[in-house]
């Protein structure tokens, strides 16, 4: 069983692990005082809430957003019907881009500014 992040990276499909890897790093950029942990078998990254997962599935990662639900509305990219989870698929590195980082840097500001408790 993985009991950190970096063995559940290391344990990556070829195919998948540099989109993870990649979304891991932009994580870090964007908050390099986030906490990374392992919850529910998946790399999650916290700051007053938890913000962040990173899930390889079979042919995607889902990003998964904790304040989904909320940026949904200004983010078109973000999929999914949860009452606050939502994710986006990313199925190529190449779609690690600037709207990503968009995506990031207002998840951050969202649990910086008005955290929400996450069950």
């Amino acid at each position: 069983m993985t009991k950190t992040p970096d063995a559940y990276f290391a344990k990556l499909e070829d195919s998948l692990a540099p989109i993870a890897l990649a979304l891991r790093e932009a994580i870090r950029k964007a908050g390099p005082d986030l906490t990374e942990t392992l919850a529910w078998g998946f790399p999650c990254y916290s700051g007053n809430e938890r913000i962040f997962s990173i899930a390889a599935q079979t042919a995607h990662v889902n990003f998964q957003l904790w304040y989904g639900a909320t940026l949904a509305p200004e983010f078109p990219r973000i999929e999914g019907t949860g009452k606050s989870l939502r994710h986006v698929k990313v199925h190529a590195l190449a779609e690690v881009d600037a709207g990503l980082d968009e995506i990031i840097a207002a998840a951050i500001a969202l649990d910086r500014d008005d955290p929400q408790r996450v069950a």
